[in-house]
């Protein structure tokens, strides 16, 4: 007597990765992986309604195709000048280095540690204390420069 047949297996599979991109989407806040779990789930689900393993794979590659562009327009439209703001209104702010020994450089913004690149690596290495503007920002990763001279 076996545990579960091969659909039901399939099916499994499917699911735990369509939940896996949704951790994915969770942590990367792209929309895309939604697709992918669409896609993923609807597989899951045919594969465990009894459907060939070529069913489950054109479902997910249609529902994958469907789901991208339509995740790009979603995307497109959540984006806002609000949120472009929120995420440059860190530029220009001054920071300050408090490790670069380790080989990551951490710098002081905020009240906390980030961890920061020189936009230039003719900068050369910076010195704890010193002082940079943050020139851009990816992600939590603040890119700096040298301050401007006045």
């Amino acid at each position: 007597m076996s545990f579960m047949d091969s659909n039901e297996a399939v099916g499994a599979i499917f699911l735990v990765a369509g939940g896996l991109a949704v951790l994915a989407e969770i942590h990367s806040l792209t929309v895309y992986f939604l697709a992918v779990a669409a896609g993923l789930f609807a597989a899951g689900g045919l594969a465990l309604a009894g459907a060939s393993f070529t069913t489950d794979l054109a479902a997910l590659a249609v529902v994958i195709a469907l789901g991208l562009p339509v995740a790009h327009w979603w995307r497109g439209k959540l984006r806002n000048r609000a949120a472009d703001d929120l995420m440059n209104d860190d530029i220009g702010r001054p920071v300050t280095v408090v490790d670069s020994a380790s080989g990551v450089l951490r710098v002081s913004y905020r009240g906390t540690t980030w961890n920061a690149r020189l936009e230039s690596a003719e900068q050369g290495i910076p010195e704890v204390g010193e002082h940079y503007v943050i020139v851009r920002r990816e992600g939590n990763l603040l890119l700096i420069g040298p301050p401007a001279v006045r």
